[in-house]
């Protein structure tokens, strides 16, 4: 494992503390989950600097509760999650929890990161690091990429060709967030149709909005 200094686009697996940002962030309440659709999932969340603390904050609540309404275990669904900024941070590997307790405790501690927007680094470690059998991926089970961000790549370019990539590998859905978000840079990440797989909302606020379109997206 390399240092826990996140340089350049060098990942790290998270090990830190919990944040010490309280004010949007909620009590972890474990639910034993209602949707029963055993999937391979990976959370890409933006950690870049146009978020701020506060609404990170909001984006982990949302990741939780979308969590808990998962079923997850071994023959169930498994989750990882990343966060990503001008690098990124692997906070969890698919075969790194299979109990939702320890896996909801984990999301707390995301650490807001608070820099760039390197979206096409955080799609080429998504294919070629997290849906890998080492990281847990599991053949049989359909891959399910979940990305929120609130803004424009650093490189447009990059990230449309990164996530043609990843669509062989994973269904990629998109949440945008905000008006700063470039509708077609969302299409372009997102699996075909459109219309299914990229959902805006205006604010951050909204996030919870989103969690049953979500479900039925992913399941």
């Amino acid at each position: 494992m390399c240092c826990k200094k996140d340089l350049c686009n060098m990942p790290v697996l998270s090990t830190d503390s919990p944040s010490t940002t309280k004010s949007t962030e909620l009590p972890v309440t474990v639910s034993s989950g209602h949707i029963h659709c055993a999937r391979d999932i990976l959370f890409i969340v933006d950690s870049s600097d146009s978020l701020g603390p506060e609404n990170f904050g909001l984006m982990k609540n949302f990741v939780a509760s979308v969590i808990n309404e998962l079923t997850i275990g071994v023959s169930e669904s498994l989750v990882a999650i990343m966060s990503f900024s001008s690098s990124l941070v692997l906070e969890c590997n698919l075969n790194t929890y299979d109990n939702k307790q320890t896996l909801m405790n984990a999301v707390p501690r995301i650490r807001y990161i608070g820099l760039g927007t390197n979206t096409s680094n955080a799609l080429n470690y998504a294919r070629t690091r997290v849906f890998t059998s080492v990281a847990g991926d599991r053949q049989g089970f359909a891959n399910v990429v979940i990305i929120l961000t609130d803004g424009r790549s650093g490189n447009p370019v990059q990230t449309a060709i990164e996530a043609a990539a990843l669509h062989h590998v994973a269904k990629v859905i998109v949440i945008g967030i905000g008006p700063a978000t470039a509708i077609s840079e969302l299409q372009a990440i997102a699996t075909d149709p459109d219309q299914q797989n990229v959902l805006l909302v205006r604010d951050f606020h909204e996030l919870q909005n989103m969690l049953k379109p979500i479900l039925s997206v992913v399941c």
